[in-house]
């Protein structure tokens, strides 16, 4: 009984690592206006060739002006042909507020990201 059981594991262990994904790293993204301390990154969500990643601690609106000491971002990349991934755009609300950590959390799904 013992040896069955044990070749039985065994036999799922092999057969799950068959049918498992396998992970690795091929790119590290930046923020165009990255900064020290931004905390980019800290959540990050992807849908197909669209990434989402949130920057709570960013200080800066869209256009890298306006600081307001930790008000967030979030930024969009989109993975092109070669596979890379590019910011497409910087995203912060329009009635930001310094320690609103904008971008603690973030979702991406098709054409819609929430933050």
């Amino acid at each position: 009984m013992k040896k069955t059981l044990t070749l039985s594991l065994l036999g799922w262990l092999l057969l799950g690592s068959l049918f498992s994904q396998h992970f690795y790293k091929s790119t590290k993204l930046f923020a165009s206006d990255r900064a020290l301390g931004d905390n980019l990154g800290s959540t990050v969500a992807i849908d197909g060739n669209y990434a989402i990643a949130g920057a709570s601690l960013q200080d800066t609106d869209a256009s890298g002006m306006n600081t307001l000491s930790q008000a967030g971002a979030a930024y969009i990349y989109e993975r092109d042909m070669n596979g890379q991934w590019q910011q497409v755009q910087k995203i912060v609300p329009s009635n930001r507020l310094s320690n609103d950590r904008f971008g603690f959390t973030v979702d991406i799904e098709g054409d819609i990201a929430i933050v």
